[in-house]
């Protein structure tokens, strides 16, 4: 079986060759194993479709540590990289808009930020541990507006680790699909220098298949 490092670097190598990357979404290790054996390189958790097999609604029903449990399942289940997503579903509030009613180019990423909060709070981590990550590289494509009341999606992904930074992929979709997508890096910080991922974290992604 792989190391979860190798399945990260294969998963990474993935997103730049020529051929276009397809992800099936599995929602438990039977499904994973169907779609390995079939010849996927890589695969990716459905929220959705976890929450409906264990018997909860989506968007948000299923307690963190079920999903948290089927997914570390899935990835010890087949050899093949798995990537996982943390997601936000919220109304969109006065404040988030502008004088219009549509929603303010800084709420993206505001509701990013919840996101990767929401992620590290899934991981077991401590409540105060997305301060040691600063923001190095933002970038925000918006597709379509979003009104107050509408209701909208965050997907935050972790799609690549290094030595001491995280790659997130983030999609934000409202009622009519993706009003906005981007990226976001981040560099862990210990007194102001650029250090190492702490175990802790690159363990409990590994554990979770979000890496």
């Amino acid at each position: 079986m792989p190391s979860q490092a190798e399945k990260a670097d294969t998963f990474l190598a993935l997103h730049h060759q020529d051929e276009m990357l397809l992800l099936p979404n599995p929602w438990d290790v039977v499904s994973a194993r169907i779609f390995e054996e079939a010849g996927f390189p890589a695969l990716a958790t459905t929220s959705a479709g976890i929450a409906a097999t264990l018997g909860y609604a989506d968007n948000q029903h299923i307690p963190k540590e079920e999903m948290r449990s089927a997914i570390a399942r899935i990835v010890k289940g087949v050899r093949t990289p798995v990537t996982a997503d943390i997601e936000v579903v919220r109304p969109l509030e006065w404040m988030d808009t502008d004088a219009a009613g549509i929603w303010h180019h800084s709420t993206a990423l505001r509701f990013a930020e919840d996101a990767e909060r929401r992620l590290h709070d899934a991981l077991g981590l401590a409540p105060d541990s997305v301060s040691a990550y600063p923001r190095v590289h933002v970038a925000f494509d918006f597709h379509a507006p979003v009104r107050f009341g509408d209701h909208v999606t965050t997907t935050l992904t972790v799609v690549a680790t290094g030595t001491t930074s995280m790659t997130y992929r983030v999609t934000i979709a409202g009622p009519d699909g993706p009003c906005a997508t981007g990226k976001m890096i981040v560099v862990h910080l210990v007194d102001g220098v650029a250090a190492a991922l702490p175990t802790a974290l690159t363990d409990a992604l590994a554990a979770a298949g979000s890496r």
